[in-house]
């Protein structure tokens, strides 16, 4: 029982800590995009 719980907690932590990277991952590419637009606009 305790060992179910013990998994189940780290797939829970698992999937959240996933969910974070990929969101900021999407945060440092959409900056990064749109720096390139702030960019092309200045030039």
């Amino acid at each position: 029982m305790f060992y179910r719980t013990t998994v189940l907690i780290m797939a829970q932590t698992f999937d959240t800590v996933k969910s974070k990277l990929e969101q900021m991952f999407d945060f440092t590419r959409t900056t990064r995009y749109a720096g390139d637009i702030t960019k092309g606009a200045l030039t």
